[in-house]
């Protein structure tokens, strides 16, 4: 797993943590496996278990899911109860799985989705929770509008990872649904502007929040942490976090000057977020096409964008195709693209619907099990 869901610095490898060490994705050799949740992505693809479970805050199922070819579904906030998750954000923190199979995808779902006592957003589920199994059969995609924000994209139309995504968007006009391409936000500049700020700011002051309260219930705490600053005293200390070599600037934003949930700075950002998420951004795009579903390849930010954004809707992962030779290193000398590392698409939805999510695994089946076209599944870089 990567510590701390990679909330802790600047300079440190997805995948690495004291405890565990680097662990390399499951497709080529000394490659990043992504994600805060890499171990369990690693796991289901490699078959060392049959499913297994991650949360996601800003791509920790998402991304790591593509890179080790398994399904990664990210639920809405409040399907799946996540009173027991180290929080790095309460309000975003999302619980799903990862697995080998969408029918295997959709049995967990079946089974951990719900209300609880102990969250209170799982009793905003405005439905029963259905066996979703059940909708991993159909692959008529008739009467389904996906839409394609392509002013949100920062890869040339030629890369491998373009040219598998028009791939997946063939497949799925095939299986009929409707494509709408340039289903654009109105306000696709501000939209991308605010993204680094708002996700420093309303990330800092709720984890500095929110690990308090997860302290708090512990039953046993022998090295005494009961905040941020003592999290940021512990790492510093302890020769097993490979401080100063792996920093902790990320943590440090907990400590400057107005950055906590009661302030003016917080409020304004979460707003801001929502806004951009909604009439002017995802909402509007959708609204104004009139989609059910927005597409976006896997591989680019703006996908982790727009899921902080719309934190309150389902958004998954597919797989499509693998990239046959290419390497690049990171600072930690891990590969961030190599042969065989894997390439995807992802497909998100407004909200926490029955028939939205229905549609979801229904477009995942559809494409991986009927009909992908074998001549496009390897694309050479």
């Amino acid at each position: 797993m990567s510590e701390w869901a990679n909330l802790r610095g600047l300079n440190i490898s997805s995948g690495w943590s004291p405890r565990g060490g680097q662990m390399s994705a499951a497709y080529y050799s000394n490659s990043t496996p992504e994600g805060s949740s890499s171990g369990s992505a690693v796991a289901a693809a490699l078959g060392l278990s049959m499913a297994a479970i991650g949360t996601e805050t800003f791509g920790s199922i998402l991304e790591l899911a593509e890179l080790n070819n398994v399904t990664g579904p990210k639920p809405s906030r409040g399907l799946i109860v996540n009173d027991v998750t180290l929080p790095t954000s309460a309000r975003q923190d999302v619980i799903g799985t990862l697995t080998r199979t969408v029918s295997d995808a959709a049995h967990l779902l079946t089974t951990m989705a719900g209300r609880s006592e102990n969250d209170e957003r799982t009793w905003n589920i405005p439905f029963a929770v259905p066996d979703f199994t059940t909708y991993c059969k159909d692959t008529d995609l008739s009467g389904i509008t996906i839409g394609v924000p392509r002013s949100t994209f920062t890869v040339d139309s030629t890369s491998p990872i373009m040219i598998s995504f028009e791939s997946a968007l063939d497949t799925l006009h095939r299986a009929g649904a409707k494509v709408v391409d340039n289903a654009d936000f109105p306000d696709v500049e501000e939209f991308m502007k605010l993204n680094q700020q708002v996700r420093g700011i309303v990330r800092a002051s709720e984890f500095k929040r929110d690990i308090v309260r997860y302290l708090q219930t512990l039953e046993a705490n022998p090295n005494h942490i009961h905040s941020a600053e003592d999290i940021i005293r512990f790492t510093k200390s302890f020769a097993g976090e490979e401080h100063p070599d792996r920093d902790i600037r990320k943590f440090l934003w907990t400590q400057a000057e107005g950055i906590y949930v009661n302030t003016d700075k917080y409020r304004e950002m979460v707003s801001q977020g929502q806004f951009y998420g909604g009439e002017v951004g995802i909402l509007g795009a959708m609204e104004k096409h009139g989609l059910d579903l927005l597409t976006v390849p896997s591989s680019m930010g703006i996908a982790n964008d727009l899921a902080v954004k719309r934190w309150d809707s389902p958004y998954l992962k597919c797989h499509w195709g693998s990239i046959l030779r290419a390497r690049r290193l990171n600072w930690t000398r891990i590969a961030r693209t190599g042969s065989g590392l894997r390439l995807g698409f992802r497909m998100a939805s407004t909200l926490a619907l029955f028939e939205v999510i229905k549609r979801l695994l229904t477009c995942v089946f559809a494409v991986i099990h009927r009909l992908r076209s074998p001549r496009l599944s390897r694309i050479r870089s």
